[in-house]
């Protein structure tokens, strides 16, 4: 009876080891590496071989490639390096697979988790990355086209149709971005004043862009934009009145030296608001009668250096 017990504990204890002696019968081997050096290829197959059983896969790199085994493949691109992991079955058809790109063979530490979880997993590599664990083309920097940043400093007048304004002073502050074809700006302009008995003053910030016809060292351009305005205008005798709030910008111009660090740039702008100027009180208080309104669109011409 107590030999009967024995056996009996032997054989449940065979029983339930088999399994496991079944599941680490399978090889983990190192396959096509043409190009790079043995040493490398056996210490990155070790590497893939000790994550496949962090990871719950029983493999042995003593087993060899005979029947079922995982195969670790690396096949260099240039100076870059692509690690494959396949699992192989004894029939010698590949029943899972999966590849991630290194930046250089000694990434494989970092990049060896990722890829083991992606085909045990069934997940596309790149949803196994995490900010410590970028590697290969994940980090290559992204190619832009070619621009430039460029500050400037103009003078501009005013002038406003309909009045006797005209060719009043002001200061232009700006900021561009430019590639050969479009160009992105914001202005800070003010200007008032006149020569004749009318008179006016605005001060405007906005943004916009620019399409130039040429990529040559000199181009004639279209712009339009949105800015914040505020308006004055008086008119002797007729009208004197002010505002503030949106308005837009349209203009004509060309560029030059367009070939240098520097440009030089003439521009026709119109400026028309998106409001009605209200008359002063000072205008109608006497008389008891509502305000007037009149409507106006500021005419500037620049010239800008920008560097």
């Amino acid at each position: 009876m107590y030999r009967m017990r024995i056996l009996l504990t032997f054989l449940f204890a065979l029983a339930f080891s088999l399994p496991a002696l079944a599941r680490a019968d399978v090889g983990c081997v190192a396959g096509d590496a043409a190009g790079i050096d043995p040493v490398d290829v056996e210490t990155v197959a070790q590497i893939v071989c000790s994550q496949l059983r962090r990871q719950g896969v029983q493999v042995s790199e003593a087993r060899g490639s005979e029947g079922e085994h995982w195969r670790v493949n690396l096949r260099p691109l240039g100076r870059k390096v692509i690690l494959t992991l396949q699992h192989v079955g004894a029939d010698g058809v590949i029943r899972r697979e999966g590849e991630l790109m290194l930046n250089e063979i000694e990434e494989a530490p970092v990049g060896a988790p990722r890829l083991v979880t992606s085909v045990l997993e069934d997940r596309d590599i790149s949803s196994t990355a995490t900010v410590a664990t970028l590697v290969g083309d994940e980090v290559r920097t992204q190619r832009k086209k070619d621009g430039e940043h460029l500050f400037g400093l103009g003078l501009l007048t005013i002038s406003v149709p309909g009045t006797d304004v005209f060719a009043g002073g002001g200061l232009a502050l700006r900021w561009a971005f430019e590639t050969p074809n479009l160009g992105v700006l914001a202005d800070l302009r003010f200007a008032g004043g006149s020569p004749a008995d009318d008179d006016a003053g605005m001060f405007g910030i906005g943004v916009g862009g620019r399409w130039f016809t040429s990529p040559g060292s000199w181009s004639p351009f279209v712009g339009a934009g949105l800015q914040y305005t505020v308006l004055s205008v008086t008119e002797r005798g007729k009208f004197s009145g002010s505002q503030n709030g949106m308005g837009a910008w349209l203009e004509i111009g060309v560029e030059l030296l367009r070939l240098y660090e520097s440009r030089l740039s003439f521009e026709l702008r119109a400026e028309p608001a998106f409001f009605e100027l209200e008359e002063d009180d000072d205008w109608f208080e006497e008389d008891d009668r509502d305000p007037r309104r009149r409507y106006y669109v500021p005419i500037t011409f620049g010239i800008t250096y920008l560097f």
